[in-house]
């Protein structure tokens, strides 16, 4: 009995842990990013931003992106892996091996070709559909990332940009906000979006070359999508819509809690929020109104994705794998820290659930 008391408390350290934008649970951790306690330089450094949030510890366990690429789906995990689903299959993928840091992010090309993979001093590319991926040298801190046109571009954990050529050149940049970015969105080769911790969203009128800042309508905005002239926006009080490139917004869903990415096919769009229950939200009318698709059990969801067939996959916290349609889904218990989840949610019942 004791040992169960233990693996609860161990599982319920981490519900909170890998949430986008989190930056409050982590300072009060005392995980924030140069609080690392290390030798007292010569002069005093100044203090940190309050914006910089810490990754997620190296011993993590949740996935945190998911997204479609040709005929496969790839989800970016905490512990440095690439899970693979293509079909009834379910793979696990070490790119650089065993021990790397998180991944955190993912962003694939317009054609599904190429595909970028960014987390803790990973930046991994590939150009064959994600049959093989390849280090950039250096790597990235990062949750953004985003193809635009033939180039890739990285915001940071310390609020700088990280720009790849097709050559394999790497510029670096500042922003306007010392601050981490969660998400990152293109509506073309021009004009794109960027939100991050502190309330931090910029928009972008030159592909990533410079940035303005614009006023985020939620204190802690996580997600940001942009289709044509609609903008949608996620954050700590659910999501907002925008038809003015971001200049005013309406409050299209509430009550949902905190909402992290987003994600669109069409005049689809699917959102992950983290209320148990009612996690997953679905718009059939370019983010007009959300409904929720129930699926019982699903809490602190980080990304979500429409499929070409019409379903979803949506990823979480406690590696929380949701299958789903319009009229429902469920939670897939693929694995052991999962299953040990859902025990505590359904009771011991939830080990006889089945596996994929």
């Amino acid at each position: 009995m004791k040992e169960v008391f233990v693996a609860a408390a161990a599982i319920l350290a981490t519900v909170g842990a890998l949430t986008l934008g989190s930056y409050v649970f982590w300072r009060a951790l005392g995980k924030q990013v140069g609080e690392a306690r290390q030798p007292k330089p010569a002069m005093a450094a100044p203090p940190p931003s309050p914006c910089l949030v810490a990754p997620p510890p190296a011993d993590g366990r949740g996935f945190l992106d998911a997204r479609w690429a040709g005929e496969r789906l790839f989800i970016a995990s905490a512990d440095g892996s690439l899970h693979v689903l293509d079909g009834a299959s379910h793979d696990i993928v070490f790119p650089e091996g065993k021990g790397a840091g998180a991944l955190l992010g993912l962003a694939v090309s317009a054609d599904g070709r190429r595909i970028a993979a960014v987390g803790i001093d990973r930046f991994l590319l590939s150009d064959d559909g994600g049959k093989t991926f390849l280090p950039v040298p250096g790597g990235v801190r990062a949750f953004a990332v985003a193809f635009v046109g033939e180039e890739v571009l990285v915001l940071d954990l310390d609020g700088k940009s990280h720009r790849r050529t097709p050559d394999g050149r790497v510029y670096v940049n500042e922003t306007p906000s010392r601050a981490t970015f969660f998400s990152l969105s293109f509506a073309d080769e021009q004009r794109g979006y960027a939100v991050g911790a502190c309330g931090t969203f910029l928009e972008t009128e030159n592909g990533g070359a410079s940035w303005t800042a614009l006023i985020s309508p939620d204190p802690s905005p996580q997600g940001v999508l942009v289709k044509g002239e609609t903008l949608l926006l996620s954050g700590e009080n659910g999501i907002y819509r925008s038809i003015d490139r971001g200049r005013t917004f309406e409050h299209v869903l509430q009550g949902a809690g905190n909402c992290a990415r987003l994600s669109g096919r069409g005049t689809e769009i699917v959102a992950a929020c983290s209320q148990m229950g009612r996690a997953l939200w679905r718009s059939t009318d370019d983010g007009r109104t959300f409904h929720p698709i129930a699926v019982a059990d699903a809490a602190n969801l980080h990304a979500a994705e429409t499929l070409p067939d019409g379903g979803i996959v949506a990823v979480g916290a406690n590696e929380m794998l949701v299958v789903a349609s319009p009229d429902g889904g469920r939670v897939v218990p693929h694995s052991e820290h999962l299953r040990g989840w859902l025990e505590l949610v359904r009771g011991p019942s939830a080990r006889d659930a089945g596996g994929m």
